[in-house]
């Protein structure tokens, strides 16, 4: 009887089995877990996300980015043709976890005033972001707020330091025949005065323009003058709200003449991206605090609201 039994539940243990067992052989994981066939805007917002590091957001903070990407998309009006990743593919935590929020997320946009328009935002403010005017009188619906969480996150101030050589070559200038030229432009072909040259181009040549937060708009040296962006992405900061200084150190030549230093300047940087909107930050801190995040959108863009696009 007992052995009977035993056959019994082995019976109907295999017929339960044998087919998730046959699907798992053929089709492997993605026969077992199923995509939903995702449209291409949908699929251009995931790549999008997959470039990224978002593991320290949230899953409703991965909504709230997945709701800007595809606005974003809705405000250019077209999608590039993406081909369509599976599961099987890029199989893992983060993906799954970008995947869901843009699935659970599918036909939701924002609208200002009833109309897609662009929505810029950013990592990490320096604990107030900008005003939209900034950008020109189309962005005054990008408001300026207070981030005050963004003061505590780990990489809201960074430090490093660059020479003043590393910085003119970054600029695309060639330190040596900065040093033939004083700031005005004029030639000076004594080679003789090439060193003291040298040690004149200091940071009391650049002049800088920075906003009510303390980001760089504008830098000049000399006859060229560059956008606090375009100087950030030439150098490589997070941020373009920084402040340069020189060490002040000094060396001495073998015949004991006290000389420049080697140029090097400290950079202090605060913040990450251009300040702009959404701080993400802040976001992810508001919405684990229990700010639903649909809520987070009229906060940073004056007369937002979400919606789902039937």
């Amino acid at each position: 009887m007992k052995n009977y039994v035993k056959m019994f539940l082995a019976g109907i243990f295999l017929a339960t089995a044998f087919p998730f067992t046959m699907v798992l052989l053929l089709n492997g994981r993605q026969g077992i877990h199923k995509e939903k066939q995702l449209d291409p805007v949908d699929y251009q917002v995931l790549q999008q996300m997959l470039t990224e590091d978002l593991s320290w957001m949230s899953d409703d903070t991965l909504k709230l980015l997945a709701v800007l990407y595809r606005t974003e998309a809705f405000c250019v009006g077209e999608s590039s043709a993406i081909e369509q990743l599976s599961l099987s593919e890029l199989y893992g935590e983060p993906y799954g976890r970008i995947y869901q929020a843009i699935e659970s997320t599918s036909g939701m946009a924002v609208t200002i005033d009833g109309e897609y328009r662009e929505l810029p935002f950013h990592k990490l403010s320096v604990g107030h972001t900008r005003d939209g005017k900034l950008l020109g009188d189309s962005y005054d619906y990008v408001l300026s707020v207070e981030c005050r969480e963004d003061k505590e996150a780990s990489d809201y101030v960074q430090i490093c330091t660059l020479s003043m050589e590393e910085i003119l070559r970054a600029l695309g200038m060639d330190y040596t025949k900065m040093a033939d030229k004083d700031i005005a432009g004029k030639d000076d072909a004594d080679s003789a005065d090439r060193q003291a040259k040298q040690q004149k181009i200091t940071l009391d040549d650049f002049e800088f323009q920075r906003d009510s937060e303390g980001y760089v708009e504008s830098v000049s040296l000399g006859d060229q003058t560059w956008t606090g962006e375009a100087l950030r992405s030439l150098l490589h900061f997070p941020s373009s709200c920084f402040w340069m200084k020189a060490d002040g150190t000094t060396k001495t030549d073998k015949a004991g003449a006290v000389g420049n230093t080697d140029n090097r300047i400290t950079i202090t940087i605060k913040g990450v991206g251009h300040g702009f909107g959404i701080s993400l930050y802040t976001a992810d801190r508001r919405i684990r605090e229990g700010t639903p995040w649909q809520d987070i959108f009229s906060c940073f863009y004056k007369n937002a609201q979400c919606i789902t696009i039937p």
